[in-house]
């Protein structure tokens, strides 16, 4: 087929198909919305479809090759972002990993006055490590300092929920004249520490198990810590989340 007979035959179907088009306006009622008409005629009428989305595609990958990326995290700044890598037995000493991750959470939280914890695994734990435990939480949460008066705790009943880290959790509040109060849900996978408000960060594993396998820390992007405050505030605080 020449060129020529090609496009006329491009040309003799979108022919047959406006004729058909021509045909449901003149002689029915049904309704042709404009939506239905520009699929039509990008899919089907445009005559060189195919060439041209050839040609994107060969644009797309040119400007591909000739530009060069950097990942925002290849290097750190002032972005929070740790990899925690689980041990293999023999080789590195867990605490020392864990202690790592705790950190992080530690620098996150400093002159913090509010945090938002979700993590439905937070009161879970082995019953002899709760004393343990709770020392880590304390000092990940810096509940023990002055600048800090609230807390809430969202947390999943079947997953975690041993009495003695709960209500050490708990009395370690009220020692320290800090407002607690926790909120039973399974309505959120994910682990996030929100504090004041104004930041958060993702933590990809529940408190008990940093250190345990591989997981990041990363900040939550504004725009979705927004959404997210919406959420909460619809689903669990209310008048209380003031």
């Amino acid at each position: 087929m020449t060129e020529n007979e090609r496009i006329e035959n491009i040309l003799q179907q979108q022919r047959n198909l406006i004729d058909e088009l021509l045909k449901r306006v003149k002689n029915s009622e049904e309704e042709i919305s404009r939506d239905e008409l520009q699929e039509i005629f990008w899919y089907r009428l445009h005559p060189f479809y195919e060439d041209y989305l050839i040609k994107k595609l060969d644009e797309i990958n040119n400007r591909l090759m000739e530009t060069s990326f950097q990942c925002r995290y290849s290097e750190e700044t002032e972005v929070i972002m740790k990899m925690l890598i689980a041990p293999r037995s023999g080789q590195v000493d867990t605490k020392e990993i864990r202690n790592t991750g705790l950190k992080e959470i530690r620098d996150f939280t400093k002159d913090a006055e509010e945090l938002i914890i979700i993590d439905p695994y937070i009161f879970g734990g082995e019953i002899d490590k709760a004393s343990t435990y709770i020392e880590e939480f304390k000092r990940c949460s810096r509940i023990d300092n002055q600048s800090i008066n609230k807390i809430h705790i969202i947390y999943s009943s079947g997953h975690g929920n041993t009495s003695a880290i709960k209500h050490g959790i708990k009395k370690l509040a009220s020692d320290n004249n800090c407002f607690l109060r926790s909120y039973d849900s399974d309505k959120i996978h994910d682990r996030i520490w929100i504090k004041d408000k104004s930041e958060a960060i993702i933590v990809g594993t529940s408190f008990g198990g940093i250190g345990n396998r591989l997981c990041f820390i990363l900040d939550l992007p504004k725009y979705d810590l927004m959404h997210l405050l919406d959420y909460l505030t619809r689903e669990y605080f209310t008048s209380t989340f003031s």
